[in-house]
């Protein structure tokens, strides 16, 4: 089955059009990026999340995601 990822959410709007769309996961950007937010500014869009989102900057390691430019925590 496939699963569908948002990233580089950054906006409080942002967290809102996932919340409409119900993505399986959504991400967060921490590199160098004109999308990178803050691991607090993360923390604080993730408690507007529906709890039907799984977010990915949360887990145990650190893993480049596609570009090196978002960052996933798994």
């Amino acid at each position: 089955m496939t699963k569908i990822k948002l990233c580089g959410l950054r906006r409080e709007c942002d967290i809102m059009y996932a919340n409409e769309l119900l993505p399986d996961y959504i991400g967060f950007v921490f590199a160098e990026s004109k999308r990178k937010v803050t691991k607090e500014n993360a923390a604080q869009l993730s408690l507007e999340l529906s709890n039907k989102i799984k977010t990915v900057w949360n887990k145990v390691k650190w893993y480049f995601h596609i570009n090196s430019h978002s960052f996933l925590m798994y």
